[in-house]
């Protein structure tokens, strides 16, 4: 078992405040301790392959209209990520995050899957990210810097004790 964490950061860049999720991923790239793999415009089959390929822990990092404050951020177990998609379309993408963790289950991932989710305020056509999520990028940044320590340092103790 590879005991790492990977991150997935997931997005669009040509779509507003999709990108943030590549956007902070891409700031980790500092973290020697971590795995990442930028997602840009993945499908769900795609990351079901990415998935299953790697049998340690995993966090996507995504925007996900989860109904809060744009720039506001959630980490939540994928469990949850399939819930609310059949609720209420968690996925800025159509067919998304949680259409390719399903998948990646059903054809057997079994590692732990968790979700950075970041609610965005416009996912239209264009470059850049809205005022409301620049404004907020540092302290996103900060926030998902925290969520890697803390799910490293629980793998870290899954592998030890």
């Amino acid at each position: 078992m590879n005991p790492r964490l990977l991150i997935l950061g997931l997005g669009n860049r040509m779509r507003g405040d999709d990108a943030i999720g590549l956007m902070l991923t891409a700031m980790l790239q500092t973290r020697p301790d971590v795995d990442l793999r930028l997602c840009e415009e993945t499908d769900a089959l795609t990351l079901a392959h990415d998935l299953i390929e790697h049998d340690g822990p995993v966090l996507a990092v995504d925007c996900a209209d989860m109904g809060i404050a744009a720039g506001e951020h959630r980490l939540f177990p994928a469990t949850e990520a399939r819930l609310a998609c059949k609720a209420r379309g968690l996925s800025t993408h159509g067919i998304g995050l949680a259409d390719g963790l399903a998948l990646a289950e059903a054809l057997g991932r079994r590692g732990e899957t968790w979700v950075f989710g970041v609610q965005p305020a416009d996912t239209d056509l264009r470059d850049g990210l809205s005022p409301a999520l620049s404004h907020r990028l540092p302290a996103l940044a900060a926030a998902l810097a925290d969520a890697v320590r803390q799910l490293t340092e629980t793998t870290a103790n899954d592998v030890t004790g």
